[in-house]
């Protein structure tokens, strides 16, 4: 708490660009290419999870209240192809920009 601090009276004293560059110069500029693939991973996994849950309680829902029409079958597939996107999206990306990946195709 006390670095927040001192950072934050830094940036809030800075009165010219220099003197901010020097509250920020130990910070990382751009996550390393492993974080952002982990974070890729991350968000797809994350997307996936919510997916189901969500689509596990409307169906729960549907099981529990009277009428015949399996209504879930809407939210499931438009939301289902919406993560299948993304996840290949997010494949294909990984793919492209993995360094050890591209050497192996050659």
């Amino acid at each position: 708490m006390c670095e927040l601090e001192d950072r934050l009276t830094s940036t809030w004293s800075a009165l010219t660009a220099s003197e901010l560059a020097e509250v920020t110069v130990d910070l990382p500029t751009t996550p390393s290419p492993s974080a952002r693939r982990a974070a890729a991973r991350l968000a797809v996994r994350l997307h996936a999870v919510m997916y189901a849950l969500t689509m596990l309680l409307l169906v729960t829902i549907w099981a529990i209240t009277p009428g015949s029409y399996f209504w879930p079958v809407w939210p499931t597939l438009g939301w289902g192809l919406g993560v299948a996107v993304h996840a290949a999206i997010t494949s294909f990306v990984l793919g492209s920009i993995d360094p050890r990946r591209r050497l192996t195709q050659r």
